[in-house]
């Protein structure tokens, strides 16, 4: 017995140092952006033919492959993940449609450009320029769902993972590189793929860190000097700066930023792997699945090479055996505590507030909604999450890393127009955040057809159900002449204005994640000058005052792609109001013409209902679908002009918003909207938008331009547009030519560069 224990023992013993002994093969993955997505492929081919991996080592992009393999992915998971849409949005940095809480969004404004700055205690004035192509919100979210729970198995120490882990990354103010053997997995492998001015920058302990490419992009040194590994196989997809289009911008910063790297390998060393892209560029992840394949397929041409120089092997079995031990290990993602840094007390208890109460575990899915909640507020710039497991709760601890917005945002924007369209913006906004949310913000337009200047208060109140008041003021212009070809009219005088000055406040809570309700109420004064049947010559004009209040219970939804010429999403509104007071109308030449001059209340009820919607029909076609409908009881005012000034109108282009076609001015219309859409890529598509405009009752002029009522239905109008667009990052472009039905043949054509959005009215 004792003899049979002892020959075990000594068998134990054996096998151990057989395996002290046993050739270790390392595994090192250059950067090069999407073209590393081959890696993938040689991860595959290796396994497949048994070949030991036991150390990786990678830097940008080959340091997120190798981070998949040391946390237990398997080649087939890792493809599926880099050819997933999911992967996709994180890299690009936009947030899908189905996390945008639309209740937290911005009012949409003309802006193309914005500058922001906060004043700090000692009052330094501090500009915010942007430090990255891409935004960070999607991929802090993505790396503590990747990374958190094998950052918890290897307890911060990567030599503990399924396979040991390395990394490099690039020290800012060191300047050089460094080496990532532990802490935080996701801090590693974000600061080793940070590639300057796509990526932000991170901070790990306390250093900023960029890509590691730009003074290691293929760590043999670190494989071979720290790893010890006996056999290195190396595979590379990136050469050293060199002639490059000056038409390629991501090559041309590559050139510029990335130092030369030692891309050799000797035979001796171990076996490498070359491959040569000359049409794939940074962020070229649509053609993984091509990658991935060339990786493969030149791995098994080199796989009896290097079976020959490896004297052991690594049965699939058995590694998916020990693959699947270490994931088991993982805890589950739930979180307890919440600990957030970066900001003051009573401002981490409103973000501690959006959450949760403090009492309750939840999961990572309700972190991420909420996360995309609370970066709808602009008030915060970033929020870079950590999780840390708390053995006694038997959960995660979230740690927030919260980054405030700058107080202070000017924005400057418009449209340049080939028309008289042209608007100029100026907006200023103040971004507070306590134990409440609050902003301030005064902006204005100046153009030939429109002036505005608008004034926006907003509380928000971050309980369970989150609700917010809004205070608004605004000042309204509108200038309405033939001379500006803005006005479509032939019959009577061509020139109108119309004014307005009123004050609004709104309560208003979320509708799910895409809709919002409000209640508000108003007082405003409309004055409206215009030609009518008592004008005696070219400047003189029938004058009219309105003194009203308006209360109104509004429901909105809004998921469209873009503020201008969407693609995709959905806007729906629904609004019932209220309109009471009086109205003053005089010829101020004679007030004493009792027929022309006097005071009367007023009151009417007004019911809208529009729904735009956009189906995606395959990668290049997406088709729009628009239907509108506006009733209401106001009655037929003393005039054909003043009725018309007061009638909603139907504008959905934003060639219609600028000029007063009277055919599409009713107090009840039905209207429905066609939108098929080619789109070309991300930036360019050409829509072509036709209209069918019925209004219930024609408003029609008699000799002396008062309005009456036409037949019901016994007027059909059409409006057809075609619009080529560049929807670039700041700014958006149109081409188009349109035609109405009235007047007859009535085209035009025309160039607008920026945004027509106009604020709301008194009466919406």
């Amino acid at each position: 017995m004792k003899q049979a224990k002892l020959l075990w023992i000594v068998c134990v013993c054996m096998l151990h140092s057989l395996t002290l002994n046993a050739q270790k093969v390392g595994l090192v993955l250059s950067g090069g952006g999407a073209k590393g997505c081959t890696h993938i492929g040689v991860i595959k081919a290796l396994e497949e033919n048994n070949i030991p991996i036991d150390y990786v080592a990678g830097t940008s992009m080959g340091a997120i492959v190798s981070s998949f393999y040391a946390m237990g992915y398997t080649p087939e998971e890792m493809e599926d993940l880099v050819t997933s849409e999911l992967f996709f949005t994180w890299l690009k940095g936009q947030i899908d449609d189905k996390n945008k809480f639309y209740f937290k969004s911005e009012e949409e404004t003309p802006e193309f450009i914005s500058f922001k700055m906060t004043i700090d205690d000692s009052l330094n004035i501090k500009p915010f320029l942007p430090t990255s192509f891409v935004s960070p919100d999607q991929m802090n979210q993505a790396c503590l769902y990747l990374f958190s729970q094998a950052t918890t198995i290897c307890k911060g120490d990567f030599d503990s993972l399924f396979v040991p882990f390395r990394c490099i990354a690039t020290d800012v103010y060191e300047k050089k590189a460094h080496v990532h053997r532990s802490g935080d997995l996701s801090d590693a492998v974000r600061s080793s793929m940070s590639f300057p001015f796509v990526f932000k920058p991170i901070r790990v302990n306390n250093h900023l860190m960029f890509d590691g490419g730009m003074y290691n992009n293929f760590p043999i040194d670190i494989m071979k000097d720290e790893l010890k590994a006996d056999y290195i196989i190396g595979s590379s997809v990136s050469d050293n700066p060199d002639a490059t289009k000056e038409d390629d911008p991501f090559a041309l910063l590559e050139n510029l930023i990335m130092q030369r790297t030692n891309y050799n390998l000797s035979s001796e060393d171990g076996c490498l792997l070359e491959f040569h892209y000359t049409d794939v560029s940074l962020l070229d992840f649509e053609k993984a699945k091509y990658l991935i394949q060339r990786g493969y397929d030149s791995t098994i041409a080199h796989i009896d090479e290097i079976k020959a120089k490896i004297n052991r092997t690594a049965d699939i079995d058995s590694v998916n055996a020990r693959r699947y031990a270490f994931r088991q290990k993982k805890p589950q993602l739930i979180f307890k505590n919440i600990i957030i840094n970066g900001v003051k007390p009573h401002q981490q208890r409103y973000i501690e507030k959006s959450f949760h109460t403090g009492k309750e575990y939840f999961t990572f899915n309700s972190f991420r909604k909420t996360y995309f909640k609370l970066l709808s507020d602009k008030k915060i710039s970033e929020i870079i999450p950590h999780a840390q497991y708390n053995p006694t709760t038997e959960a995660y601890d979230l740690i927030l890393d919260v980054t405030l917005n700058d107080q202070f945002k000017f924005s400057f924007g418009g449209n340049i127009s080939s028309t008289t369209s042209n608007q100029l913006y100026v907006g200023a906004k103040y971004l507070g955040i306590k134990n409440l949310s609050y902003d301030l913000s005064l902006d204005g337009q100046i153009g030939i057809l429109y002036k505005n200047t608008h004034f926006l208060g907003r509380i928000d109140f971050p309980f369970q159900l989150p609700f917010c008041i809004k205070l608004i003021g605004d000042i309204n212009h509108f200038t309405y002449s033939s001379e500006q070809y803005a006005f479509y009219e032939t019959d009577i005088p061509t020139e109108a204005y119309s004014t307005e000055f009123y004050f609004k406040t709104k309560a208003c809570i979320p509708f799910f994640l895409k809709g919002q309700v409000e209640l508000g109420m108003g007082i405003g004064k409309i004055k409206n000058k215009y030609h009518g049947p008592y004008s005696t010559d070219i400047d003189t004009f029938d004058k009219t005052e309105y003194i009203l209040g308006v209360a109104q219970l509004q429901y909105k939804h809004n998921s469209l792609s873009h503020k201008q010429y969407p693609i995709y999403g959905t806007m729906a509104k629904i609004n019932a109001q209220g309109i009471f007071g009086r109205k003053k109308y005089n010829l101020e030449i004679d007030p004493f013409n009792h027929e022309s001059y006097g005071i009367k209340t007023t009151y009417w009820m007004q019911l809208s209902a529009l729904y735009d919607h956009y189906f995606s029909i395959g990668k290049h076609f997406s088709l729009g679908l628009m239907a509108e409908c506006i009733y209401s009881t106001h009655e037929l005012e003393g005039n054909y002009m003043e009725t018309l000034l007061m009638a909603p109108s139907f504008t959905p282009t934003k060639h219609s918003m600028m000029v007063f076609n009277t055919a599409f001015h009713a107090n009840t219309f039905y209207a429905a909207g066609l939108k098929p859409i080619y789109i070309i890529n991300d930036m360019f598509h050409i829509r072509w938008e036709s209209y069918v405009y019925v209004p219930h009752q024609a408003i029609i002029p008699t000799a002396k331009f008062h309005a009456i009522y036409d037949n019901a239905f016994s007027k059909v109008y059409a409006l057809s547009e075609i619009t080529a667009v560049a929807q670039l990052k700041y700014i958006t472009a149109g081409v188009y030519v349109n035609w109405y039905s009235y007047p007859q043949k009535n085209w035009n054509a025309g160039l607008n560069i920026g945004y027509l959005i106009f604020h709301e009215k008194l009466i919406e």
